[in-house]
């Protein structure tokens, strides 16, 4: 260390100040996707001998790509900015030496680099003595962005918020007269936690009124109840999940040409709003316990399935589809449950294949924007762009399949004790081919988005061809 610092000296914090993450919990989220026997059985233990000694043992055993974490930009620009004047800036951060080493060295901006060392936590009074201790007499400024940060900010000459919450920079202002300046103002945390649990994804929930519309309960005021009360619980369910997943796929995200937007990925929601699938849970459950023990159950093996899928099935090349496409079908039973019938094979059949054609059908598009972006794999899944012809077959013909089985169930015995009209549904299916081909065609041109599914829902000729198909089965009826 230089022991002739100037006065105009900044020390600056890392996390949530240059960083917008905090690299503990970025460690932890890694052992959760990679080695839960040490975030289990081990880290507690690491806790219990002080923060400072969990980060220690941590840095041994994480591996973090501190290449992709998101950077508050505004700020970013600032410090460059006064580093290219001559002005003295120190990296001083509550993470283990070892990763604020690193992040100084990526960074080239910094004259020194200190963090906690296994034995000290470097944060809040305790950061401030080591600063004064550095500094003697001579005054400097702080660029930090938390409350345990006050203190600091409090002995500084030149107060610097970064993405600060501002209740704290109100406490600020009325504790000091120092110069403030602000960087980086958060964003409206509610808009991004509504977005991270993927509220345009519960249209897929829909499914689960299918089972109602099918076997003509739409009179019954019970059965609708109960449909929407299972709608309710599967999307809260769901959130949960993709709370759950977007956490464990946090470094595929940043390292993808849209997902990378992602609250958790772009850094605007904390990783602490995680936790929240715990009461999404429980809130799901506690009305899915109130439509019979069937459906609970059918509810609790969803979500198994998906949590299983997060946490391994994802990255296994054909698996995950199939999983995918059997979620799908879980939707159906769930509303059959839901309105006490019976779901049939055809029903369920026909919504495995349409859907294992979609899900393949997203994974062409993903391996295509792959392809132009010039990588030859999908990071974090398990597919290589040599498999993108074998990927569209299987799409197209398992698409195949769930019009030639729609066409079986028109012609099947049953079908006609059902509806008065049965080859009405012939135009519902030639419309459904009809959808299925145009996105494929779209897809094979590079118009299509990477989710099929949403694509469907959202685009105006497919929801006029699926309201066609509602009154076509009203008609049929």
């Amino acid at each position: 260390m230089n022991n002739n610092l100037k006065s105009d000296i900044l020390f600056v914090d890392l996390d949530g100040t240059v960083f917008k993450s905090d690299l503990l919990l970025e460690s932890l989220i890694w052992l959760l996707r990679n080695n839960l026997r040490t975030l289990f059985f081990q880290v507690p233990f690491w806790l219990l001998k002080g923060k400072a000694y969990l980060k220690l043992q941590l840095s041994k055993s994480v591996v973090l790509n501190l290449k992709t974490q998101p950077i508050n930009q505004q700020f970013s620009t600032y410090i460059k900015a006064e580093v290219a004047q001559g002005r003295r800036a120190i990296l001083i951060s509550a993470s283990h030496e070892s990763l604020v080493r690193e992040v100084s060295e990526e960074l080239d901006i910094f004259i020194d680099a200190i963090g906690s060392d296994g034995v000290t936590n470097l944060k809040g009074k305790v950061k401030l003595q080591h600063i004064l201790h550095l500094c003697g007499s001579e005054p400097f400024s702080y660029a930090g962005n938390s409350k345990d940060d006050i203190p600091i900010w409090l002995a500084a000459k030149d107060v610097v918020c970064v993405n600060t919450n501002d209740n704290v920079v109100r406490e600020i202002r009325e504790k000091t007269n120092s110069k403030i300046l602000e960087f980086d103002r958060p964003t409206g945390s509610w808009k991004s936690f509504r977005e991270s649990l993927r509220p345009h994804q519960w249209m897929k929930n829909g499914l689960i009124f299918l089972p109602l519309v099918l076997s003509h309960q739409l009179s019954n005021w019970e059965a609708i109840t109960n449909a929407f009360i299972g709608f309710i619980s599967f999307c809260l369910v769901a959130s949960a999940v993709y709370l759950l997943n977007d956490l464990l796929d946090i470094e595929n995200d940043r390292n993808h040409q849209t997902k990378i937007t992602r609250p958790f990925a772009s850094g605007n929601l904390s990783l602490t709003a995680g936790f929240f699938t715990i009461p999404l849970l429980l809130a799901g459950f506690f009305l899915a316990h109130n439509l019979g023990n069937q459906f609970l159950e059918t509810l609790l093996i969803y979500w198994l399935l998906t949590t299983f899928y997060s946490f391994f099935l994802k990255r296994f090349f054909l698996l995950d589809v199939f999983m995918l496409s059997v979620l799908y079908g879980f939707r159906i039973v769930a509303g059959s449950n839901a309105v006490h019938i019976e779901t049939t094979n055809w029903l369920l059949t026909f919504t495995l294949f349409l859907f294992l054609g979609l899900a393949l059908l997203k994974r062409y598009v993903e391996l295509t924007n792959q392809r132009q972006l010039g990588k030859n794999h999908f990071v974090g899944r398990g597919y290589h762009i040599e498999d993108l012809r074998l990927v569209s077959f299987l799409g197209a013909t398992s698409n195949l399949i769930a019009i030639f089985i729609f066409g079986f169930y028109i012609g099947a015995s049953e079908t006609a004790k059902l509806y008065d009209s049965p080859d009405i549904l012939w135009v519902i299916n030639l419309t459904i081919s009809y959808l299925l081909l145009r996105v494929w065609r779209l897809a094979y041109h590079g118009k299509m988005q990477e989710d099929p599914v949403f694509f469907v829902l959202n685009d105006r000729i497919s929801q006029s061809a699926l309201v066609m198909c509602g009154l076509l089965i009203w008609l049929a009826i």
